[in-house]
């Protein structure tokens, strides 16, 4: 009997964690707009699909055409991608938080050079801390200016005026909170078939131990 192959295969990995992570930090993300699609959509477009529930197993196990063996193993592979799924997306999500306060420092001191520009009578330079390493801070001054720069990825930076950054930044900080929303939903969807594949490979085990219980009691009979 040929097995039939898991319908599982994710397309994401570890090193496409980081662009995730920084992607908000860019200027344009073209193509990457996914506010059409539900979380169900989002996970088959990953190779991601919905778990099967196997409440008839005879009936799945005709549909199938597979063997009950095949059948359980087949259900358990399932699982074991599934939880490689969840693991990845978890990580993903706790890289984006990590990496939330840097943005969130940006934005504080953008508004803070916005503050300063529109106050006629602030005596420049003004002074700012910046993060060296944890915990480890160090002081800079700024002459006045309407241009910053801004952290594009890969260590290249981009120089905009005050009112673009200012553009980028609220954009992006709507973009932040929607990738981990979508990271949530996408580990509650994973979580749910979690369960079901769990229930599944219960279902499994026990039709298996009574078919051995019946095939027993004829051999026992002859």
């Amino acid at each position: 009997m040929t097995e039939a192959e898991s319908p599982i295969s994710y397309k994401g990995n570890d090193s496409a964690l980081d662009p995730v992570a920084y992607s908000y930090l860019k200027l344009d993300r073209p193509g990457q707009s996914q506010e059409t699609l539900d979380v169900f959509q989002r996970m088959q477009k990953k190779g991601v699909p919905t778990a099967e529930t196997i409440a008839d197993v005879d009936g799945y196990l005709k549909e199938s055409k597979l063997t009950i063996e095949e059948a359980q193993k087949k259900v358990e592979e399932d699982f074991r991608k599934y939880k490689i799924v969840e693991a990845n997306l978890t990580s993903q999500r706790e890289k984006l938080r990590e990496t939330e306060p840097d943005f969130l420092r940006g934005r504080e001191l953008l508004t803070k050079l916005q503050e300063a520009l529109g106050n006629p009578d602030y005596e420049w330079p003004m002074e700012v801390r910046y993060p060296l390493a944890d915990q480890v801070f160090s002081t800079a001054y700024l002459d006045k200016t309407d241009t910053i720069y801004i952290l594009l990825g890969c260590q290249t930076m981009a120089e905009v005026t005050v009112d673009e950054a200012d553009k980028i930044f609220s954009k992006n900080l709507v973009d932040i909170n929607k990738l981990k929303n979508d990271l949530t939903e996408e580990i509650n969807f994973v979580k749910d078939q979690i369960t079901t594949s769990e229930v599944n490979m219960a279902h499994l085990f026990n039709y298996n131990v009574n078919l051995k219980k019946t095939a027993a009691g004829i051999g026992d009979k002859k």
